[in-house]
């Protein structure tokens, strides 16, 4: 009985020893971990995590909220932070964070064309468009390759058997979206998209525990630079693209020369003489008044119109006509037409205006160009007591298809486009497009008792416009042509339809 009594009470004594060095152990650690600690024991977590959110983010594209400028943004910054915490810890990590470097160059550039007035097409051409696309969705996948490659050497230095499935799954449906949006399959590939994104995401999280679990083969130099220096940097790139991309076109504005040639001056009195508008002639420059010698007739009409942003712009049309013609397959006419306009004298925000000019106007629908000379403009406004002026240098010829309507319909257009910008001091500004027409008309014989219904029959689907922007702020940025032409939806520019129609008085 003895010996029960002292193995109890020598038991007793261990557990309270045990039960005390416990206690002095807990009371030794912080109350709190620290998370700092934790990444650095296993920055594979927080580096994989970064990775993950960022290419799910840039699965997404919303067009709401400015999201689609956010998002992108978010993702590589994302990207950028989980590359530089794994890229100390092997080789092909290595190679994954030197391409995520490339890819987020190619993004600023994107982020710049995206905040300009210019589009892509315009600055690398159609085919360069297709192939910086493709190049930006190869570096993707090979990134996700490196990815997969730098998990496999992780988990062999750690013991544990290899599992890329997850990387492998989403390398796949990467593609597939490749070759979808090559089909152009849009109604589709949107539900297609929604389920890719939902799979993509539950396999990339997966990724998260084996990274936990072989955390501690993740180990390396401690990196150059900080994250938050790294952020900041790419911070600071972000916002000077924003800042530095033009969202309005360079204008050579310079003050305006009298007409002083006495040949000009000549062809202005005949002009004249024969109910030429004296206020557009007032704008015209000599070369287009000697353009305009030997004239047999002036055709004109004017319209004006209100909207709630643009209250009173006035398009004074003119058709000199240089050699009437017959119609029907004759002589040819050729006119000479000045498309004039007048802007409400207010604040004009900074970005970008523009008349369109539809060759439908003077032949009807599949038939021959007679507009076969790129046209040419000006455009005026007074400063300090001075007129000063500035050539419209972007017109240009546009091959495009509208929206379709209620019934499903679409509308094909051929139009010249006058592409110009304005500053908010400008007061009392007009402008003009200067044309030569080949064969207007030339379906219609003046003489018929329905030729001017038949032209008015034509305004119906046809019509003079000029695209106003309403506010500055927009994203993308989009210039007036690129926004009529392209068809996207949104209320940063109006479209004003200005009706008439050329018809011999006599």
């Amino acid at each position: 009985m003895a010996d029960k009594r002292d193995l109890f009470e020598e038991n007793s004594s261990r557990e309270a020893r045990d039960d005390a060095f416990d206690a002095l152990l807990m009371d030794s650690l912080p109350p709190e971990a620290d998370p700092s600690v934790s990444s650095s024991i296993a920055p594979g977590r927080q580096g994989m995590l970064f990775i993950l959110i960022s290419v799910a983010l840039g699965l997404l594209t919303l067009h709401f909220l400015y999201l689609d400028l956010i998002l992108p943004v978010i993702s590589y910054g994302l990207g950028l932070l989980g590359w530089h915490r794994l890229k100390e810890a092997n080789g092909s990590f290595r190679r994954g964070w030197t391409l995520q470097l490339v890819r987020t160059v190619l993004y600023l550039f994107f982020l710049f064309q995206q905040m300009s007035v210019w589009t892509m097409e315009e600055i690398l051409t159609k085919v360069g468009y297709a192939a910086f696309g493709w190049v930006c969705t190869l570096l993707l996948m090979a990134q996700l390759y490196f990815l997969r490659q730098g998990i496999r050497e992780v988990q062999r230095k750690a013991g544990q058997p290899e599992d890329t499935k997850a990387v492998n799954a989403l390398i796949a449906e990467i593609a597939v979206l490749c070759v979808l949006g090559f089909l152009d399959v849009r109604g589709l590939l949107a539900l297609i998209m929604i389920i890719v994104l939902i799979v993509c995401l539950k396999n990339l999280f997966k990724l998260t525990g084996a990274l936990n679990e072989a955390g501690y083969a993740l180990s390396g130099r401690p990196a150059r630079i900080r994250p938050a220096v790294l952020l900041g940097i790419y911070a600071v790139l972000v916002l000077l693209v924003c800042a530095l991309a033009p969202r309005s076109y360079p204008m050579q504005w310079q003050e305006r020369q009298k007409v002083q040639q006495s040949a000009a001056l000549a062809v202005a009195a005949d002009l004249k003489a024969k109910g030429f508008p004296d206020e557009v002639m007032q704008d015209l420059t000599e070369e287009d008044l000697l353009s305009c010698e030997g004239a047999v007739s002036v055709m004109k009409y004017r319209s004006e119109v209100s909207t709630p942003d643009l209250d009173g712009l006035l398009l004074q049309a003119v058709a000199v006509v240089l050699d009437e013609g017959r119609g029907l397959g004759g002589a040819p006419r050729v006119w000479r037409i000045f498309y004039h306009f007048s802007l409400p004298d207010r604040d004009h925000g900074r970005g970008t205006e523009a008349l369109e000019i539809p060759e439908t106007l003077f032949r009807p629908f599949g038939g021959e160009d007679c507009v076969t000379e790129t046209p040419c403009g000006w455009i005026f406004h007074e400063e300090k007591g001075k007129t000063v002026t500035a050539p419209i240098s972007g017109i240009e010829r546009k091959h495009y298809t509208t929206s379709p309507d209620l019934f499903g319909t679409y509308y094909t257009y051929d139009s010249w486009f006058a592409g110009f910008s304005l500053s908010s001091d400008c007061r009392r500004v007009r402008g003009y497009v200067a044309l030569t027409v080949q064969d207007a008309y030339g379906e219609i014989d003046f003489s018929w008792d329905n030729a001017e219904p038949r032209i008015q029959d034509r305004y119906g689907t046809s019509s003079l416009c000029y695209i106003h922007q309403l506010r500055s702020l927009q994203f993308p940025v989009l210039s007036a042509v690129t926004w009529k032409t392209s068809g996207i939806q949104g209320e940063a520019f109006e479209n004003i339809r200005l009706y008439g129609y050329f018809f011999p008085e006599q």
